[in-house]
């Protein structure tokens, strides 16, 4: 029997042309059940530490803990900018031109389109050029940005938001397939979260390619993915959650969490070496227990008085340009005070930090970026015009400009769709328009 008569049997599609001989039915039916008694253990990979599945909650926190990096948000912002451009007088990065079919009709119904279209291409330049860097910023920081949308009747468009309260963890969109037509909406502001629904007419979205996989939480049913899968109609796929994704930083999660250690080992180590300590001895033979009270508790408050005046000095106080004179009685020819060394040793050599470097190369390269891009200036190369640029990181930028450019330009179009439906009542025929 041919191997391509077993799989489409297995899959339900195959047919003969004569019905098999009983031996032969008996053996794909013991085919068919071991492959599915098999297939639970033998597709998908080991769970491990590194691919473990999170909730949706932990991957954001996640990525909103990296987004507060300095270089890391300085890094999304130049993919951002880089993929958008802008005009060098007026800054402006999203220009709206009529299609080809329009620009070159003659029948006066496409005239009286185009005309329409002229209306509105100002006004809607102005909204989302106001948003857009912020739009961009959260979709590549979280693979998903949102904008509430308000329009009028007879008008179109008139205002968007794109703020805390469009924060891409507190919106969860739901698909058909890969159409987004709802939203929830969470209100964090409080512990009793509140929830607003809504529609695709009421909110755009910027969804990032899912280029890389995501390890996630799901509350989907095996049915209905089962469903999804084996459904031809895209109108009776069932609605889900949409899944997390898209983010530029999920790939460089692991290499943060390095970079972390190896800065905050390298810091405190630094402190730690700024922090000086003295064991003092006392010779209080003869002394009088009395006496000797006095003197441990005159001498305690002699050291403390001393870290006030240097504390002063720093603070540019009056101590620096004055003599502080500290008087300590000895008798009987007696050393008093007998230092005996630092509580810890000094450090002989300089703090090693090329293992931190390493650790910022590793990032800055999931990063896509010259790590001199980002405030590492003594690694300079990539913007001195010595050539280096065109070679380190030009084209991953352009690799995510691309992604970058082609969400926003759906972004875009669903906008204007809606836009177009409030302004003149009509939807978009054909989607090349």
């Amino acid at each position: 029997m041919a191997v391509s008569d077993v799989l489409a049997i297995l899959l339900g599609t195959g047919s003969r042309a004569s019905a098999p001989s009983p031996i032969v039915g008996a053996a794909q039916e013991s085919m068919a059940h071991m492959y599915d008694s098999a297939a639970p253990f033998s597709l998908g990979t080991h769970q491990t530490k590194n691919n473990k599945k999170r909730t949706r909650k932990e991957i954001m926190t996640k990525w909103e803990q990296m987004l507060k990096f300095a270089p890391l948000a300085e890094g999304m912002g130049i993919h951002v900018t880089a993929a958008l451009g802008g005009d060098e007088h007026t800054s402006q990065q999203v220009f709206i031109k009529p299609s080809e079919r329009l620009q070159k009709a003659d029948s006066p119904v496409l005239k009286a389109q185009l005309a329409k279209l002229e209306k509105r291409i100002k006004p809607m330049e102005r909204l989302i050029n106001q948003h857009i860097l912020k739009l961009c910023f959260d979709a590549v920081g979280f693979g998903d940005s949102f904008s509430r949308v308000y329009g009028k009747k007879g008008t179109g468009v008139v205002d968007m938001t794109c703020n805390e309260y469009t924060y891409p963890p507190l919106v969860l969109p739901f698909e058909q397939g890969n159409k987004t037509l709802v939203y929830h909406l969470l209100d964090a502001r409080n512990w009793t979260n509140t929830s607003s629904k809504l529609s695709m007419r009421q909110m755009i979205r910027m969804k990032m390619p899912r280029i890389n996989h995501v390890p996630q939480h799901e509350i989907i049913e095996g049915v209905l993915v089962a469903k999804m899968m084996e459904e031809d109609d895209p109108d009776n796929l069932p609605l889900f959650p949409a899944h997390v994704g898209g983010s530029f930083l999920f790939v460089i999660e692991e290499i943060f969490d390095y970079v972390i250690r190896a800065l905050a080992a390298m810091t405190t180590q630094q402190v730690a070496d700024a922090v000086n300590q003295m064991f003092l001895t006392m010779n209080m033979a003869g002394m009088p227990p009395a006496q000797r009270e006095a003197y441990k508790q005159g001498l305690e408050g002699m050291l403390q008085e001393h870290e006030q005046f240097v504390r002063n000095a720093l603070d540019s106080g009056e101590a620096l340009y004055t003599t502080k004179y500290h008087v300590l009685p000895t008798w009987d020819e007696k050393q008093i005070l007998n230092p005996i060394g630092d509580i810890k040793g000094q450090r002989s050599t300089a703090i090693n930090i090329e293992t931190f470097m390493i650790c910022v190369r590793l990032l800055m390269g999931g990063v896509g970026l010259d790590p001199s891009m980002v405030g590492w200036a003594d690694m300079l190369s990539g913007g001195l015009g010595d050539g280096a640029a065109s070679l380190t990181y030009s084209s991953q930028v352009m690799r995510r400009s691309m992604m970058i450019r082609q969400a926003a330009a759906q972004m875009v179009n669903d906008l204007l769709k809606i836009d177009w439906g409030y302004a003149y009542n009509e939807d978009f025929d054909n989607e090349l328009d």
